[in-house]
């Protein structure tokens, strides 16, 4: 029997519980992980399986200095579970669980879009997404789609700038191309070009931070694309096309295609948001090298146990 992976695995569970096979109860969950935006996607993913009519949640000590509000005393409260970085895991309280001051306009309609992106969140992204080999080139009118990405038949180095910085950039491997419209809609294009990139779509080699799930039906290709688009969008405070395309299938009535991965599409959103937010380089690299070092360091401990 064949062992599965952690996201395989989260897949699994996943599949088996409704919110998954209706569409709309999909879409419904998407709109809950775009509006917990102080969480990351697959907190608030976790957060929402955990209570379903959840508004708003926060550690016990933000819900006491920021907000001037403490845990309810005339039921009981129960913590709800996140990943914690370095971990294992924290505890965070619903805003039904508290009393206290009322919250902000901002906090209780988290859905509110401004339909602007910045010029720096822009180019982080765009540098980010230099970062890990990809080009992105922007075409005139004539150009009949929003966008595009597809993968260079030989990768290629582009002519180095006069002053070498302190990491050169990878050869290009994939090339986006963006048609001329305004900024927020090549956005939220190049958003979900990259949701193909970050989902596997045009797959993956050892050290790259995306997993490699080539030949995956065309359906489910574009179904992940724009869920990683929508909330990512939405956490931005983006509005896009993606919801429209999203809602068609509810509003049809249609389960959410067989062979879409939750686990990839929150994984995939969690990290274009990374790119967008500040400039990063590959993880896994730095991880991996990190891992030599520690089991290096290991063998050395034992080799001297040894002497």
């Amino acid at each position: 029997m064949t062992r599965l992976s952690q996201g395989e695995y989260f897949d699994e569970l996943v599949q088996r519980t409704a919110s998954y096979q209706s569409s709309a109860d999909y879409l419904e969950t998407l709109r809950v992980v775009a509006a917990l935006k102080d969480f990351s996607p697959f907190n608030a993913y976790l957060l929402r399986l955990q209570r379903p009519n959840l508004r708003f949640a926060a550690r016990l000590e933000r819900w006491h200095y920021e907000f001037g509000r403490q845990l309810r005393q005339d039921r009981p409260a129960y913590p709800l579970v996140i990943l914690r970085p370095f971990g294992p895991v924290d505890f965070v309280f619903d805003y039904d669980d508290t009393d206290g001051y009322p919250l902000p306009l901002s906090v209780l309609e988290p859905y509110r879009a401004s339909g602007y992106i910045s010029r720096e969140t822009w180019e982080r992204l765009f540098h980010n997404a230099r970062r890990r080999g990809v080009l992105v080139e922007f075409r005139g009118g004539e150009f009949g789609e929003a966008g595009s990405i597809g993968l260079f038949s030989t990768p290629f180095q582009l002519p180095k700038a006069a002053t070498r910085s302190v990491r050169e950039e990878p050869p290009v491997r994939f090339r986006v191309s963006l048609s001329s419209l305004s900024r927020e809609v090549q956005f939220t294009t190049l958003l979900h070009e990259l949701g193909h990139l970050c989902c596997g779509h045009l797959g993956g080699l050892p050290g790259d931070d995306w997993p490699n799930r080539e030949r995956l039906p065309p359906t489910v290709v574009e179904f992940e694309a724009e869920s990683v688009s929508f909330i990512v969008g939405r956490r931005l405070g983006l509005e896009s096309n993606a919801e429209e395309y999203l809602a068609g299938y509810a509003a049809r009535g249609e389960v959410v295609p067989q062979g879409v991965s939750v686990h990839t599409v929150l994984k995939a959103a969690g990290l274009i948001e990374e790119w967008a937010s500040k400039l990063t380089f590959p993880r896994k690299p730095r991880r991996e090298k990190a891992e030599r070092q520690l089991r290096s360091k290991r063998e050395g401990l034992l080799a001297g146990d040894n002497l």
